[in-house]
C-alpha cells in the first residue's frame, strides 16, 4: 500500500468520521436525509483519499491533441 499525503490522510480521516456519523445517526433516529448524507459524503471522501493524483502520460496526450485541433480549426 502507498503511503498517503498529509491531505490525503486528512481526507480519509474526515471520511471515515463522516461515515460513522451517519451510521450512528440512522441509529439514533435521523431522517434519512440528514444521515444518509453524512454517510455518503464520508464514504466519497473516503475514496478520493486513495485517487493517484498524477496525471498519467496518456491524459497528457490526449489533452494536448485536443488543444493543437482547437487552435488550428
Amino acid at each position: 500500500m502507498k503511503k498517503l499525503s498529509t491531505g490525503q490522510k486528512i481526507i480519509l480521516i474526515a471520511g471515515i468520521l463522516l461515515t460513522l456519523i451517519g451510521i450512528f445517526a440512522r441509529y439514533m433516529g435521523w431522517e434519512n436525509n440528514d444521515c444518509l448524507v453524512l454517510f455518503y459524503t464520508g464514504a466519497s471522501f473516503m475514496w478520493i483519499a486513495f485517487l493517484n493524483n498524477k496525471a498519467s502520460k496518456c491524459e497528457r496526450r490526449f489533452i494536448k491533441k485536443l488543444f493543437r485541433r482547437q487552435q488550428n480549426g
